[in-house]
């Protein structure tokens, strides 16, 4: 093997042994490491943060310049989404 092949496989060796000692490390601390499991509290989230003022203080922020955004004829939207009936 050439010294070139050597470093190489060392390197990636060392990468990966990096990688699953962060996922052992996360599965043991009782997390999820790639968010499997914090999916339906995220979506619960949505549905009743619609309430939350934080939420509905930037909501009213968007309302007050979407109308000034979407005159530019480079912007084709605001990236809201609503789950729920506007108010």
């Amino acid at each position: 093997m050439s010294k070139k092949t050597q470093k190489t496989l060392y390197y990636t060796l060392s990468f990966l042994s990096l990688i699953l000692a962060f996922v052992v490390i996360a599965w043991l601390a009782g997390g999820a490491p790639f968010g499997a499991a914090g999916v339906g509290a995220v979506q619960e989230g949505l549905a009743s943060g619609k309430d939350h003022p934080e939420v509905r203080a930037t909501m009213a922020v968007k309302d007050r310049h979407t109308r000034l955004l979407m005159a530019h004829p480079d912007i084709v939207g605001t990236g809201e989404i609503r789950a729920y009936p506007k108010k």
